[in-house]
């Protein structure tokens, strides 16, 4: 990543179930209005579960005028028409929810497996019905800190998730995936 910006993005993309694959960094080809060819490099191009391709152009909102804004519809134009893509996106930071943000940061800070407590907490998972606050289901896994982050990786997982679109905290209640 070349930006904190990128980064940011890169982890909340992570996240969510439709995103099969991501990569960073990938080349497209385009000629200008001279015929003079020139090399875009997508900051992110992403394949969704359902095939989709997307490839990402990341930018603060104050960098997405001047060349860049010229320039960008024609190379969106022929990268959806060679195939390249099926769609071309600008991703700024007006774009990201600041809550995505804090929470895609805290579950990529939990990412290492700690087998005793992610086993405690896939058994709380098994075993919950209905909601529950993620303090009382620390305590259900009897690991402390250990059991709140193994809880913050079920979530990064997709398998259990917050009601509300919050910062995740001791306080946020929670209900399986499998319950809707």
């Amino acid at each position: 990543m070349e930006s904190y910006l990128e980064l940011s993005w890169c982890l909340c993309l992570t996240l969510r179930l439709d995103i099969a694959d991501l990569r960073e960094q990938v080349g497209f080809d385009w000629f200008d209005e001279h015929g003079e060819y020139h090399t875009h490099y997508f900051d992110l191009f992403i394949t969704k579960t359902d095939g989709t391709r997307i490839a990402c152009a990341i930018r603060p909102i104050a960098r997405t005028g001047g060349s860049f804004g010229r320039q960008m519809p024609r190379i969106a134009a022929q990268a959806r028409r060679s195939c390249f893509a099926d769609d071309v996106r600008l991703l700024t930071d007006a774009d990201l929810d600041p809550v995505e943000v804090h929470n895609a940061w805290l579950l990529h800070s939990v990412r290492a497996s700690e087998p005793v407590a992610d086993e405690a907490a896939a058994q709380v998972l098994g075993a919950m019905a209905g909601t529950a606050s993620f303090a009382e289901l620390t305590a259900r896994t009897g690991c402390g800190a250990a059991g709140f982050q193994a809880l913050l990786r079920l979530v990064r997982s997709g398998q259990l998730r917050p009601i509300h679109n919050e910062r995740i905290t001791s306080v946020t209640v929670a209900y399986k995936r499998s319950n809707l």
